[in-house]
């Protein structure tokens, strides 16, 4: 016959060595915690420990995603700003009436960005210069903008020859064709701006 007293120890008639039961004192979120002996107390430790640096984790992840939310912005360049966010504009007048312009974004080809030459007729002030409504819809006709033409990206840079008329109405406008998880910087080059600079030989 057997039986377990008070202490936890089982004890038979015949003087056998008492069997020594687990007690379990207890209920912790990630199981029972014996009170006696070492393996249990260790598996609590390292669950815990386990759980510290989950959520330290989680809160690394959940700042980086912030900072990348917080560095996408758009950015409006003009001959003042193009050096500040890295935005290389070489401007050349070929005569008085043309104007070549070449453009290289920050990121060049390991960037996801496109660049448009967009042209509204009228001149846009820079909080109506975003133009990503227009661009991911599909094409979607805005009655304020005239024509929206892909440009192409050739030895790192992008080329536009334009008249110095309409230039004033006219913008390079670089961004992503859809949202992208690690987004930059997307931008307008106001091109109106631009007039009357001649940065020589690009």
């Amino acid at each position: 016959m057997t039986g377990i007293g008070e202490s936890g120890r089982s004890g038979t008639a015949s003087g056998k060595p008492a069997i020594e039961w687990p007690l379990y004192t207890r209920k912790q979120p990630f199981g029972y915690y014996r009170s006696e002996g070492p393996l249990m107390t260790r598996s609590g430790r390292l669950g815990k420990a386990l759980r510290i640096i989950g959520l330290s984790i989680l809160l690394s992840l959940l700042q980086a995603v912030s900072v990348v939310q917080a560095a996408s912005s758009f950015v409006h360049i003009t001959p003042d700003t193009r050096d500040e966010h890295r935005v290389s504009v070489c401007v050349s007048q070929a005569d008085s009436k043309l104007y070549r312009i070449t453009v290289s974004p920050p990121f060049g080809s390991l960037s996801e960005q496109h660049a448009w030459l967009i042209s509204t007729g009228t001149y846009f002030g820079p909080e109506f210069q975003e133009f990503r409504r227009y661009l991911w819809s599909d094409g979607y006709l805005d009655s304020l903008i005239q024509t929206a033409e892909k440009l192409e990206y050739l030895n790192g840079t992008y080329l536009i020859e334009i008249l110095e008329s309409e230039m004033s109405g006219s913008y390079v406008y670089v961004d992503y064709l859809s949202p992208v998880k690690y987004a930059g910087d997307y931008f307008s080059i106001d091109l109106g701006t631009f007039i009357g600079v001649d940065d020589g030989l690009c």
